[in-house]
């Protein structure tokens, strides 16, 4: 999944029960609301299954994937209140 967020954005804290995610930053900044870790371009950000997670976005573009795939797009949580958040699978 490839995710765009132009200006602010929000992702709320959530977890996945069986899959990692791994959230590698191409553009902008990702804030981790549970540590305050900010990631900038070529980072990645590896969560493991049940590890609750949420972020903060900034003028980001980042590519998520998950193993196993998420089973369906409800547990992928997102917060619109950016001014552009884009998703593409």
């Amino acid at each position: 999944i490839v995710v765009k967020c132009k200006g602010y954005g929000h992702i709320p804290d959530h977890c996945h029960e069986t899959s990692y995610e791994e959230i590698k930053i191409v553009e902008g900044t990702m804030t981790c609301i549970k540590t305050g870790r900010t990631y900038v371009k070529d980072d990645v950000w590896t969560i493991q299954p049940k590890e609750y997670h949420g972020a903060h976005l900034y003028n980001c573009i980042a590519i998520f994937t998950y193993n196993p795939n998420l089973p369906k797009a409800s547990e992928r949580p997102v917060n619109l209140d950016a001014s552009d958040v884009i998703f593409t699978d």
